[in-house]
């Protein structure tokens, strides 16, 4: 009788601790599992329990964080549009302070003779910079495509606050593959006042 009084705590303990959380712009907070509609979906399915499922429109949430199950550590995500796409995109949080640091990962089906092969597609990972208050995440780096602007294109121009980082990165001594150095010194080095 102990064990599975004892069994049944363990059970409800687990899916208490499981339970993802949504905070909402207007400070509010739901808590349930978090799941996605369909790829690249504007609305986010929150369910409480078996019965009840919520739509919700991702404009209204201000983060949401979800247990990663392999190592049992909180992921806080973002949503945020993206400049040249202009749909709100999920975005991890890699970083915080005067800057954010997010991760956006993408899913890129391969091309066949006879189109798209989902099955045989890659995931790649977009790096993205924040400052509270900015409308719109600004593309950093990314390490899957050719294009867009240079990695030091852009510290200069989003960093030309600090002039110390924009000269680091014009003399090479941060690179692309520094683009968690480059927020980390900011942070850390440079008056955002």
């Amino acid at each position: 009788m102990n064990k599975i009084i004892l069994l049944s705590a363990f059970f409800i303990i687990s899916f208490v601790k499981a339970q993802d959380k949504i905070v909402f712009k207007n400070g509010t907070v739901k808590t349930g599992k978090i799941g996605f509609k369909f790829f690249n979906s504007q609305k986010i399915k929150l369910k409480k329990d078996d019965n009840s499922e919520e739509l919700i429109d991702v404009k209204t949430i201000k983060y949401i964080e979800q247990l990663n199950p392999k190592n049992e550590t909180i992921i806080k995500s973002i949503f945020m549009p993206v400049k040249i796409e202009g749909k709100f995109k999920k975005m991890i949080v890699l970083m915080e302070g005067d800057v954010m640091l997010l991760g956006l990962q993408r899913y890129k089906a391969s091309m066949t003779e006879n189109g798209f092969d989902p099955s045989n597609g890659h995931s790649t990972s977009d790096y993205y910079i924040l400052r509270d208050g900015e409308e719109f995440a600004t593309f950093l780096a990314s390490f899957s495509h050719i294009g867009g602007k240079s990695f030091k294109k852009v510290v200069k121009e989003y960093f030309k606050d600090c002039p110390k980082l924009v000269e680091k990165a014009l003399n090479k001594e941060f690179k692309k593959k520094h683009y968690k150095e480059v927020v980390m010194y900011y942070n850390n080095n440079c008056d955002s006042d």
